[in-house]
C-alpha cells in the first residue's frame, strides 16, 4: 500500500522531498541576503590575506564563499540535490581544513554539525550518520596530526591545541550532540512520515469521494444547484445543459430568477423569504415543490424542487441548494390521468342520469300511448264532427311534442333504437346538408371531404341522420359572422396480416370517423363537462329543451359508437364520431305507410300492466274488428294462453312488466306454440334484449305511443304475412 501511495503521490509521501521543496523556497527567499554576505565576506577574505598572507583557512573560506555565491546565483538551473550537496561538501571540507590549519580555535565542529544535520535532513538519517563517521574519523587523524606537530596547527603558541584529552573531550561532545541530533532528526522524519501518510489515506478518500460525487453530479439527470441569499448562481451541475439549453459558463451570467416563469417566480419568491424567515431561528425542513421554469429556447417544464438552507461557520444563513428534477412527463401523465378520471366520472354520471331519463320515458310513454290512443279513437270515431276532430287534434299536437321529448330522452338513455338496418352515412350526411342549405346564411360555407367510399354502418337511419343535424344546427349557431363548417368521413382501420403471404397485410376497415367542425365561437371551458347533460342549455328561454347533443350523445351510444369534442375559444368545435363499420350487406328503406286504417278478424292477446294502455287497445282492436282478451299480470295470460292457444291469433306483449321481463314470457309462449306472431311494445328498453327478441319470427315492434294508424298496420301486416 506505502509503495503504491508513494508512486501515486510521491510528493506528499516522501518527507525528503518535502523539505528539499522547503529548502528551494527558503533559499529562494534569503537568496539576496546571502549574495550580500557572501560578498562581504569574501571582501574580507581578501582583505585578510593581503594582511595575514596566503593562509591556508583563509583560502578555504575563501573557496566557500566562492561556492555559495555560485550555488545561489545558479540555483534555478542546476538540480537543488546538486547544489545542497555542493554546499554541504564545502562547509565540510572548509571545517576540517580549519582543524587542519588552526586546530581547536575555530568554528569548525559547528560547521561540521551543519554539515551532518544537513545531511541527516535533507538526504536522510542514514546518510548523517555516514557523514558524522566520516567527520569524526578526519578530525581524529587532524588531532593525530596536530599532536604529534606534523600540522600547522602545531606551531600555535598553545597547550590547549596539543592536548590530545581536550581533542578527545571535543570530538565525544560534538560525537555525542550530533548523534543525538541525527536521532532526534530520525524521529521526527518518521512522525512526519506517518503524518504524511495518514494526510495521503486522507487526501486519497476524500479525492476518491470527491470524484465519486463529482461523478454522479456530472452524470446525474437533475439538477443540483446552490444560490445565495439574492437567488445568485454559486453552483450549478452540469445536467442544466441537457434540461435547459444553458451551459454553466452562460448561467455565470444569470440569476436564479431568469429560470422562472412569472407566475412561479413570484411564488418561488414567497416561499423562500418566508421559509428563509423561519430558518433564522432553527432549522427546518423544506416540503417538496412544484415550479415551472423557461428553458433557453423560450420553451418552459415543470420542475419538483427539494432544497434546504446553507449555513456558514457563525451559523448565518448564506443561501440556499437543492436539487430540481423534471417531472414534465408526470405532470402529463397526471394531467392525463385526470382527464380519463373526469371522463369517467362523466360516463359514470350520464349513465346513471340516462337510467333515470329511461325510467321517465318509459312511464311518460305509458301515460301517452293511452292520451294519443283514446285521442285516435275519438277523431276517426267522430270524424264528422269538425269541433270534436279539432279538440283532439289539439290534444294530439302536445302529445306529439311530448313524444319528441321522451324520443330525446330515450335516445340519450341509448334505448331508442330498437330496429336496426345498414345505412349509407354518406346518404344521410348528404340529406342532412341538403336541409342545412336551407337554413343557413351565404356566409357560412359548406365543405364536405368524404374519404371513404363504403361507408355503411348497421344503425337506425332517422336518429342517425338527426344527431347529425343536430350537430350541423349548433355548428350554424356558433357562427353568427359567418365562418365555415366541415363533413369529414374518414376510415379507421387494423393491420392484420395476410395467412400465407409474407411481410404483406390485409388492412381492415373497423371504423368509419365522422367530423363534423366549425369555425364559431368555440364552447366555453366552463361548460364543456355539461353539455351531454340532459335539460342543460345556453339557450334563451323557450329555444330548446336542452336535449339535443344529450340525444346526440345517447344515439351514437346506443349505435356502439363513440363521440369526442374539441374546442377553442373564437376558432372552433370539432365533434368526432365513430360508428362500426359494416360490409357486404345491402341497404334498405322501410316502406311507406298508407295512412288508412286497415279493418281486420282475429282474437288478439294483450298482455300490459297499464290500465290506461290495456283500455285504448281494446276500445281500437274491438273498433277495427278483432275479438280481444287483456291481462295486467303476465302469469295468468300465460295459464289462458296454455288453454286457447290455437284461437289466438296474435299476442300484444308490453316488453316491461313489473315481475318478468318479456324475453320469459315469449319463451312460454312459443314453447306452447312455436309459429304463434308476437307483437313487442314498449317506450323503454333498459338493455339489448329488444333487438334479440326481434330476431325471433315472426315478430314485429310497436314503439310507445303509438297511434291507432300504426297498430292497425302492424297488426294487419303481421297476420297477413305467413
Amino acid at each position: 500500500m506505502t509503495e503504491k501511495l508513494q508512486e501515486t503521490f510521491p510528493p506528499l509521501f516522501d518527507t525528503q522531498t518535502e523539505i528539499r521543496k522547503a529548502l528551494q523556497r527558503i533559499l529562494e527567499r534569503i537568496s539576496h541576503i546571502i549574495l550580500t554576505l557572501g560578498i562581504i565576506a569574501m571582501v574580507l577574505s581578501f582583505t585578510r590575506l593581503t594582511i595575514l598572507g596566503w593562509k591556508m583557512n583563509i583560502i578555504a573560506d575563501l573557496i566557500f564563499y566562492v561556492c555559495l555565491l555560485l550555488v545561489v546565483a545558479l540555483r534555478k538551473r542546476i538540480p537543488l540535490t546538486i547544489a545542497i550537496a555542493t554546499l554541504i561538501a564545502t562547509t565540510g571540507i572548509d571545517a576540517l581544513i580549519s582543524f587542519y590549519s588552526q586546530g581547536l580555535i575555530n568554528v569548525g565542529f559547528t560547521m561540521l554539525a551543519v554539515t551532518c544535520l544537513t545531511t541527516g535532513i535533507f538526504f536522510g538519517a542514514r546518510a548523517g550518520v555516514s557523514v558524522l563517521i566520516a567527520c569524526v574519523v578526519c578530525i581524529t587523524f587532524i588531532g593525530i596530526l596536530v599532536i604529534s606537530g606534523n600540522s600547522p596547527a602545531a606551531e600555535l603558541p598553545s597547550d590547549f591545541l596539543s592536548a590530545p584529552q581536550n581533542w578527545i573531550t571535543q570530538i565525544a561532545a560534538f560525537t555525542a550532540l550530533s548523534a543525538i541530533s541525527l536521532a532526534i532528526i530520525a524521529v521526527i522524519m518518521n512522525r512526519l512520515k506517518s503524518a504524511f501518510g495518514k494526510i495521503l489515506s486522507q487526501t486519497e478518500d476524500l479525492k476518491k469521494s470527491e470524484e465519486e460525487y463529482r461523478y454522479l453530479a456530472d452524470n446525474m439527470a437533475d439538477i443540483l444547484f446552490k444560490v445565495d441569499m439574492e437567488f445568485n448562481i454559486v453552483y450549478v451541475s452540469p445536467s442544466i445543459e441537457k434540461i435547459c439549453g444553458y451551459t454553466r459558463q452562460e448561467l455565470q451570467k444569470k440569476n436564479m430568477k431568469d429560470l422562472f416563469t412569472e407566475e412561479s417566480l413570484t411564488r418561488a419568491k414567497d416561499s423562500f423569504f418566508r421559509y428563509a424567515g423561519e430558518a433564522l431561528h432553527k432549522k427546518i425542513d423544506i416540503p417538496l415543490m412544484e415550479y415551472e421554469y423557461v428553458r433557453k429556447d423560450g420553451s418552459t417544464f415543470w420542475g419538483e424542487v427539494k432544497g434546504n438552507f446553507v449555513y456558514d461557520d457563525k451559523g448565518e444563513l448564506r443561501g440556499a441548494q437543492g436539487m430540481i428534477r423534471d417531472i414534465s412527463d408526470r405532470k402529463h401523465i397526471t394531467k392525463e390521468k385526470s382527464e380519463l378520471e373526469r371522463k369517467l366520472h362523466q360516463s359514470e354520471k350520464l349513465q346513471a342520469i340516462g337510467q333515470l331519463a329511461g325510467g321517465v320515458a318509459h312511464d311518460f310513454n305509458n301515460q301517452l300511448t293511452g292520451i294519443v290512443g283514446f285521442a285516435n279513437l275519438l277523431k276517426h270515431s267522430y270524424s264528422q264532427d269538425t269541433k270534436i276532430v279539432e279538440y283532439a287534434d289539439n290534444i294530439l299536437t302536445p302529445c306529439r311534442r311530448a313524444n319528441d321529448l321522451t324520443d330525446k330522452l330515450l335516445a340519450f338513455a341509448r334505448d331508442g333504437a330498437f330496429k336496426l338496418e345498414p345505412v349509407d352515412i354518406h346518404t344521410i350526411l348528404d340529406e342532412v346538408i341538403t336541409m342545412l342549405k336551407r337554413s343557413i346564411d351565404k356566409t357560412i360555407r359548406i365543405v364536405c371531404n368524404y374519404d371513404i367510399k363504403e361507408a355503411r354502418v348497421l344503425g337506425d337511419a332517422s336518429q342517425l341522420q338527426n344527431a347529425f343535424l343536430n350537430l350541423a344546427l349548433n355548428a350554424r349557431d356558433a357562427m353568427p359572422l359567418g365562418g365555415q363548417i366541415t363533413f369529414l368521413t374518414h376510415a379507421v382501420y387494423s393491420e392484420r396480416k395476410k395467412s400465407g403471404e409474407q411481410g404483406s397485410h390485409n388492412r381492415s376497415h373497423d371504423y368509419l370517423e365522422i367530423t363534423i367542425a366549425d369555425t364559431g365561437v368555440g364552447i366555453d371551458e366552463k361548460i364543456r363537462n355539461h353539455i351531454f347533460e340532459p335539460f342543460f342549455s345556453t339557450k334563451e328561454k323557450g329555444h330548446g329543451y336542452g336535449m339535443g347533443l344529450p340525444a346526440v350523445y345517447g344515439t351514437i351510444k346506443s349505435h356502439n359508437g363513440s363521440i369526442d369534442f374539441t374546442s377553442q375559444k373564437n376558432t372552433g368545435t370539432s365533434f368526432t364520431i365513430r360508428l362500426p363499420l359494416c360490409k357486404n350487406i345491402s341497404t334498405a328503406r322501410q316502406a311507406i305507410k298508407q295512412e288508412q286504417l286497415h279493418l281486420g278478424t282475429g282474437n288478439i292477446l294483450v298482455i300490459d300492466d297499464e290500465e290506461s294502455v290495456r283500455k285504448m287497445i281494446t276500445v281500437a282492436l274491438n273498433n277495427l274488428g278483432y275479438s280481444v282478451t287483456a291481462f295486467d299480470d303476465a302469469f295468468s295470460a300465460i295459464d289462458y294462453y296454455r288453454e286457447s292457444k290455437d284461437q289466438i291469433d296474435c299476442v300484444l306483449l308490453d316488453l316491461i312488466l313489473p315481475d318478468i321481463h318479456g324475453n320469459e314470457v315469449l319463451k312460454e309462449l312459443k314453447r306452447e306454440r312455436e309459429d304463434i306472431k308476437i307483437i313487442f311494445m314498449s317506450g323503454y328498453n333498459p338493455d339489448d334484449s329488444a333487438h334479440t327478441l326481434l330476431e325471433e319470427k315472426p315478430t314485429h315492434f310497436l314503439k310507445k305511443p303509438f297511434t291507432t294508424l300504426e297498430l292497425s298496420h302492424t297488426i294487419a301486416g303481421l297476420l297477413d304475412n305467413n
